[in-house]
């Protein structure tokens, strides 16, 4: 009898056990189960890696393009099928999309708008969604905010502020999968808004940094365009420019979009001849008054120098060595002021630093010769902005800058502030330093001249109807020989209005033979249109 109830009991105890068991199955447990086969047969994908947008002063977004269409590609097992797909989707650069997929597992490629979908019915691992566009096709603004590679910044603001600019808001697309794991058609695209997320706010003006990239189109070079007196950047362009939606195609331009040349250091020539006077007036060792001859060459050491803008005087005076831009005379004025006076000088104007803060923002310094080892003829050379002397677009927009601020130089900030999803002030990226270069006379002296060159020098091809501008141009040697021809770069740096100015403006066009010929009139045109924007100019 004992053990009949015992058998009873456990008989009941085992009922309840699976009594319970049916109950999570299908309700609690059933929910996660639930969630498991879930899981198997859908995919997150996150499309925008979870990054802040980058705005101009004016709030208008550099990082906000739109949307396009694009290619999902899962890794599958079987190489030979990933690599003909990926053939399929982007032959031009199918080996470098292919290594993406094996790296990264995942791959979100952009297709044409008119591809033929059909055409990927044998591939279970791929489907055709709309990805968020950052950028735009244009370029415009390409060399100034970069771009992504893995969703870490490469150039520009992008790389500048990589680390800030991580935590933004996040984009997902939902793929299901069906029992064999192939991707199934129809997803789901979703917006994760970040509340710690921030937002970068430039000092850029968009408006301005497409004039001057479109300025440039038919040239290759740069521009840099800074605000008087704040020095804040209000705009960058390097051309040839590139699609940033599209770097593997970029990757293989001979021609080199991804070299920002408006930060690369170059051979200055005559625009180093604003640094060179400021020395010599600095240092008392010339007057305005001073005069001397030009015959059109000159020989120091064993170099031999030619004057491009002989005036067929016997005198000069310093006013019109600069308006002319004579070499002859400069080269006097330069061994009169001492090389070391000189090199003293580009330092003050910031020749050697990186001027663009934070200076985590790709860019070169300028690069100074040795000041303890020279000869005479490096010294005329350097008079001239010749020799080993180089510098930057930047260095020479700041060079007007420096002048038409009455020879102060400030910080050039490129980053503003970053700011919270609700577009709050957060935190201030400005670094805010002033420092005395030259006095408040030899910059009206120089800038007087400035004015003049634009008038009736070598910068006439700058001049605009109704706003006087201020400029030194620049035709810099580089002793490099193609097809018989020297490789001569073209500069122009200036400022505008010349009566208040409030732009300082630097171009510069690689082998563009002459500043005057070349870097004047793209500075004109610049000019001009902003002009015309503020209301300035008709």
């Amino acid at each position: 009898m004992n053990r009949l109830k015992q058998m009873r009991i456990c008989v009941l105890f085992l009922f309840f056990v699976l009594s319970a068991r049916v109950y999570y199955l299908t309700n609690a447990g059933g929910a996660v189960y639930a969630r498991r086969a879930e899981k198997q047969q859908s995919a997150e994908v996150a499309l925008s890696n979870g990054r802040g947008n980058i705005y101009d002063k004016n709030m208008q977004s550099f990082t906000t393009a739109g949307k396009k269409k694009a290619a999902l590609i899962v890794k599958s097992d079987d190489a030979d099928a990933d690599f003909s797909l990926c053939k399929l989707l982007d032959k031009e650069h199918a080996y470098a999309l292919y290594n993406r997929l094996y790296k990264n597992k995942t791959v979100l490629t952009q297709v044409d708008w008119d591809f033929n979908e059909g055409l990927l019915k044998e591939y279970k691992n791929v489907c055709i969604t709309e990805d968020t566009k950052r950028y735009p096709d244009s370029g415009a603004g390409a060399a100034v905010i970069g771009y992504l590679s893995d969703g870490e910044g490469v150039s520009g603001a992008e790389k500048a502020f990589n680390d800030l600019l991580k935590n933004g808001d996040s984009y997902f697309l939902h793929v299901t999968k069906d029992a064999s794991g192939a991707l199934l058609p129809g997803f789901s695209f979703q917006k994760e808004i970040n509340p710690k997320g921030m937002l970068l706010k430039t000092t850029l003006d968009k408006t301005y940094t497409e004039i001057c990239q479109n300025a440039l189109k038919d040239v290759s070079g740069g521009a840099v365009l800074i605000e008087i007196p704040s020095f804040d950047l209000l705009a960058m362009a390097s051309s040839p420019t590139f699609n940033q939606n599209k770097i593997d195609e970029v990757l293989q331009d001979d021609r080199k979009p991804l070299l920002n040349r408006a930060v690369a250091r170059y051979d200055m020539g005559s625009v180093f001849k604003i640094v060179v006077l400021s020395a010599a007036l600095e240092s008392g060792s010339i007057s305005l008054d001073d005069a001397f001859v030009c015959t059109g060459e000159k020989t120091v050491g064993n170099i031999h120098f030619l004057c491009r803008n002989h005036r067929n005087v016997e005198k000069l005076t310093v006013r019109d060595a600069f308006v002319y831009s004579c070499n002859s005379v400069f080269i006097d004025i330069g061994l009169k002021t001492g090389y070391n006076n000189i090199i003293a000088m580009a330092r003050r104007f910031g020749l050697d630093e990186k001027l663009i803060y934070p200076d985590s923002f790709p860019q070169s310094t300028g690069y100074l010769p040795d000041e303890n080892n020279y000869y005479l003829a490096d010294a005329a050379n350097l008079s001239i902005g010749q020799g080993k002397l180089l510098g930057t677009a930047v260095h020479a927009a700041v060079f007007s800058a420096v002048i038409a601020s009455g020879g102060v130089r400030h910080t050039v900030n490129l980053g503003d502030s970053l700011l919270n999803p609700s577009f709050e002030k957060k935190v201030d990226l400005r670094k805010n330093e002033e420092i005395k270069v030259i006095s408040p006379n030899t910059a009206k002296a120089i800038k007087d001249m400035m004015i003049e060159t634009v008038k009736n020098g070598t910068g006439r091809a700058a001049a605009l109807d109704s706003v006087q501008c201020a400029g030194k141009t620049g035709s810099a040697q580089t002793g490099s020989i193609t097809d018989g021809t020297e490789c001569v770069h073209g500069w122009f740096t200036g400022f505008f209005p010349a009566d208040n100015p409030k732009y300082a403006l630097c171009v510069f066009v690689e082998n563009g033979q002459s500043g005057a010929g070349a870097a004047a009139p793209i500075f004109k045109n610049i000019a001009q249109q902003i002009c015309i924007s503020e209301g300035w100019e008709t």
